[in-house]
């Protein structure tokens, strides 16, 4: 989801992005999150399922993540 990868960029989140391609990623999948919506992250072994930022927001907090990305990514200037 768009707007997932956007949050997690502002809030300077790392992530790691996963495509679920076969039967057996979508049954371990369901079977680890509890759910198929998606998008859904997971922070230490809790699974958050589906975007909502406000949710997102109070699990990244709790877990002690920045609010914002830290750093502020460079311009380049054209050569």
């Amino acid at each position: 989801c768009k707007e997932a990868r956007q949050f997690l960029k502002a809030r300077g989140i790392p992530y790691t992005e996963k495509s679920l391609t076969t039967k057996e990623e979508m049954d371990a999948f369901l079977r680890d999150s509890g759910s198929n919506q998606a998008p859904a992250m997971t922070v230490g072994k809790t699974w958050v399922n589906g975007f909502h930022s406000e949710q997102w927001d109070k699990e990244l907090d709790f877990a002690g993540y920045p609010k914002a990305a830290p750093y502020r990514a460079k311009s380049v200037a054209p050569q």
